[in-house]
């Protein structure tokens, strides 16, 4: 565990061995040991939640994003 915190911080790993779990493979390595956030995630799932967020924007408020509003009874500040 030493020499991989060398390589990155924890909490690279953690991100990296939950984002490959469940195994569906014996457990040898690939040969990319990098715990950083793969293409696919930044890229395609990333991309995909901003091009949703502008979306939604535009469809709903006129393209701007909304300023902070008043709580309703549901949603009320602790």
């Amino acid at each position: 565990m030493d020499s991989a915190l060398e390589v990155a911080p924890a909490d690279y790993w953690r991100y990296y061995l939950i984002a490959n779990a469940p195994e569906s493979a014996d457990s040898t390595s690939p040969g990319n040991n990098s715990p950083a956030p793969s293409t696919r995630d930044l890229a395609d799932v990333l991309g995909n939640f901003v091009n949703r967020v502008t979306k939604f924007c535009v469809t709903r408020f006129d393209g701007k994003v909304p300023g902070e509003g008043e709580y309703g009874d549901e949603g009320e500040k602790p």
